[in-house]
């Protein structure tokens, strides 16, 4: 008798004990998210980022001279993205288009831009990677349309939005390891993105409240979109 009270007393305690499945995803049959379990929205708090360099701009609403600094020099930038430093010409971006935004990450004798343009009606954002030694541009991305987030690098990568567009860019080749567009029609512009275990990666829009897409880093698989705000 004792060791069938015993037996029972151990199994409802098992029951009541049963550890968290870390990171579970519950999936639907398109591959969307239906549930997610609360360890998997444990946000990462060390992760090796960066933020590119930021300009200073000479006026705000329209293309101008822009400034940076950039080891103890003030380097200049002009409205088609030539950069002077000690009044020579340092590299030249060769945007045709007027620059609104613009965003630096050096890498050795590399300079990584990330800017947005605009011809006054239309706009758009592109990345380049830039050998300062001889000016040559040794890749040049599409980086969809206007609105950029300041990307967010991590290791050989940034991670990029822009108006209707998230993606991660392999800064080594200029190639995207996925990329999302389209989504102009909810997501105006975006903050973040925001990691989780389980390589989960959120982005959220800037409106209140804040509408989401999340995406799995490993696969580039879109996992889920939450629209929260009323159109």
């Amino acid at each position: 008798m004792k060791v069938i009270i015993t037996t029972v007393l151990l199994f409802l305690i098992g029951c009541q004990s049963t550890p968290k499945e870390k990171g579970l995803i519950a999936k639907n049959a398109d591959n969307s998210l239906s549930e997610i379990s609360p360890s998997a929205l444990e946000t990462i708090k060390q992760i090796n980022s960066t933020l590119p360099l930021s300009v200073q701009y000479s006026h705000s609403n329209n293309p101008d001279s822009m400034f940076l600094n950039f080891n103890n020099e003030r380097l200049y930038i002009t409205p088609h993205g030539k950069v002077y430093k000690n009044g020579k010409l340092f590299f030249d971006i060769k945007s045709i288009d007027f620059i609104k935004e613009i965003y630096f990450l050096p890498i050795k004798e590399d300079m990584i831009v990330f800017y947005v343009y605009s011809d006054g009606d239309f706009a758009g954002s592109f990345s380049k990677r830039i050998d300062t030694n001889n000016g040559k541009i040794l890749w040049e991305t599409s980086i969809y349309a206007f609105n950029m987030s300041a990307p967010l690098i991590v290791g050989d990568y940034a991670y990029l939005s822009t108006l209707g567009f998230v993606g991660k860019l392999n800064l080594l080749n200029g190639k995207y390891a996925w990329k999302f567009e389209n989504l102009e029609n909810r997501f105006e512009s975006f903050i973040g993105p925001e990691f989780f275990i389980d390589s989960l990666v959120l982005f959220k829009s800037r409106s209140v409240p804040p509408d989401s897409v999340m995406i799995d880093d490993k696969n580039g698989k879109l996992l889920k979109i939450s629209i929260r705000t009323k159109r």
